[in-house]
């Protein structure tokens, strides 16, 4: 069974809220992080590949990051460490 990345029930709000990112920037960037290409990302999301480059553009700012490998990181870190394991 494939996971949903763009939705997470385990924690309230999204990945990045904290730092600006709007609810599409983080589903975004959610999805590049389990590898999926810009023009993936835009025919899953049915928007412009334009439109995922500009969103992603704005999410690495707010994040703090240069390019989608680090903004991988970064949402795989915040994964990990909102997995309860009690």
């Amino acid at each position: 069974m494939e996971r949903d990345v763009t939705t997470d029930e385990a924690t309230p709000g999204w990945f990045g809220q904290d730092c600006g990112l709007s609810e599409r920037e983080s589903q975004i960037v959610a999805l590049a992080a389990e590898g999926a290409t810009n023009r993936e990302i835009a025919q899953r999301l049915i928007i412009g590949t334009e439109t995922v480059k500009t969103h992603l553009h704005m999410a690495f700012g707010k994040l703090g990051v240069r390019n989608r490998v680090e903004a991988a990181a970064a949402y795989h870190r915040s994964m990990a460490s909102s997995i309860d394991l009690t």
